[in-house]
């Protein structure tokens, strides 16, 4: 697995591979598009024993993985492609402090809760890209790593 900048491949325990830079990002995951989209929650709830752990905040907290959630899901998505689009995304305040902080598991589910004002790109920016792709050919790592965010 391969990811086009320093601290998305520490993060993702990947190798760092400058010259995934090239790869044209944040036009979603179209048709003849060469990546898809990885959801990767900045902020979500903490706790090892909750169902609801998800994230960056997670991970670095207890070093276990962060649910990251797959625009496609490999061998069913018929534009699934290994080339994944790095989408960070954070609760907001608000959300937080109402209670609706929880484990999202699907693209549209997150899509529909940015639309709602619950979800934002990292420090309130506006959602989308984040700038950086990952590499992870559909094998037993990214379907692992889809089931386990399921």
């Amino acid at each position: 697995m391969d990811t086009s900048i320093p601290l998305g491949a520490a993060i993702e325990h990947n190798t760092y591979a400058p010259l995934m830079q090239q790869i044209v990002l944040g036009n979603d995951d179209s048709f003849a598009s060469p990546v898809e989209r990885i959801f990767i929650s900045t902020n979500g709830a903490q706790d090892c024993t909750s169902p609801q752990r998800q994230g960056l905040s997670a991970d670095l907290a207890d070093g276990h993985r962060p649910n990251n959630v797959l625009g496609g899901i490999p061998t069913i998505a018929l534009d699934y492609s290994p080339v994944w689009d790095a989408q960070l995304f954070e609760w907001t305040q608000d959300a937080v402090s109402k209670g609706f902080r929880g484990q999202v598991r699907e693209e549209f589910q997150i899509l529909n809760f940015v639309r709602d004002g619950l979800l934002t790109g990292p420090a309130g920016a506006p959602f989308g890209s984040s700038g950086f792709s990952i590499n992870c050919p559909s094998s037993s790592a990214s379907t692992r790593l889809f089931s386990l965010s399921v």
